[in-house]
């Protein structure tokens, strides 16, 4: 008796159970929907605190970089914030931008992501939501907060996430 070369164990020549049946690729829908629906709120979440952690990322290297640059150019530097970004500008000291003040910097932080407040207020001036930093670096005080002598920006960003920059007297940031 001759064997066919063809037919062997684990070949199937019947083309009728051949490939998947509309059952197991039914399952196989399934199982992938369901790991879908697991995964889609987890990236979702971490989308979202990445761009809030960019966004505070951007204001803290913004604020270091004004005052570095104060230190560096000898000369007061100011930082304004607005809802959805800031200035960097050079400054005579009153932190209002003027004509013949250059901006250094102007950031927009990313989509979703807003200054929700700050507690900077300048009582001399009646001026709120900036600072500035003198040709030591450090922070100008009259902006501070009297009694704790700290200022903070506050960052509201998607699903309701806050985050909170402070600068103290020093003009160490936290």
């Amino acid at each position: 008796m001759i064997k066919n070369p063809k037919r062997s164990i684990g070949h199937n020549s019947d083309k009728h159970n051949s490939g998947f049946s509309l059952f197991e690729l039914i399952i196989v829908i399934a199982i992938i929907a369901v790991a879908s629906a697991i995964a889609t709120p987890n990236i979702i979440s971490w989308r979202q605190n990445v761009k809030m952690k960019g966004a505070v990322n951007s204001i803290y290297g913004g604020l270091q970089y004004a005052k570095f640059a104060a230190i560096r150019e000898n000369n007061w530097i100011a930082v304004q914030f607005y809802p959805g970004r800031y200035e960097i500008f050079f400054d005579d000291g009153d932190q209002i931008l003027e004509a013949g003040e250059r901006v250094i910097k102007d950031v927009t932080l990313p989509a979703g992501v807003t200054i929700a407040s700050t507690t900077f207020f300048d009582s001399t001036t009646s001026i709120s939501d900036r600072t500035g930093f003198d040709r030591r670096g450090l922070p100008d005080m009259d902006t501070l907060d009297v009694a704790t002598r700290t200022g903070r920006v506050s960052l509201l960003g998607p699903g309701a996430i806050s985050r909170q920059i402070t600068i103290n007297r020093l003009g160490l940031l936290d």
